[in-house]
């Protein structure tokens, strides 16, 4: 009778690891934001694109640090945001593609190919709920 109930217990652990994330993956929650690329921008700023899943009547504001780090060089690191309440366009639940451009922050150098450390959260608040959701930290590629 134990043998049963642990191959139960097993079973029922393998399915929800196998069955769990593929669930999860294939319904992302409003407001959850997918960070697609980063690039370098004038100045030696970053520019920072991806995806928000946007619901109508909704709004939205990101905001997003970056952080440097190369060799025995001072951390580089900078902030940026989208523009506050930019609203959800469309009439399904559906993704929204945006853009951030991180200035590197006063004292600070320019930013320069390599390796970056972005964190920060999305500000969503539509019909369904308001919420803060994370984002990262996440380490990206800059290419030159």
């Amino acid at each position: 009778m134990k043998r049963v109930a642990l191959l139960s217990v097993v079973a029922l652990m393998f399915a929800s690891a196998v069955f769990a994330p593929v669930a999860m993956a294939q319904t992302p929650g409003a407001g959850e934001v997918d960070i697609q690329t980063v690039t370098l921008g004038p100045g030696g700023s970053l520019e920072v694109t991806g995806t928000i899943v946007c619901e109508p009547g909704a709004d939205y504001g990101i905001f997003l640090e970056a952080r440097q780090t190369q060799g025995n060089q001072p951390v580089k690191f900078g902030e940026g945001q989208t523009d506050f309440f930019v609203d959800c366009q469309g009439t399904d639940v559906q993704l929204q593609s945006f853009t951030v451009h991180v200035l590197p922050a006063p004292g600070s150098k320019p930013f320069r190919k390599g390796e970056v450390v972005l964190s920060g959260f999305s500000d969503f608040c539509g019909p369904s709920l308001c919420a803060v959701v994370q984002i990262g930290p996440e380490v990206f590629e800059v290419p030159k």
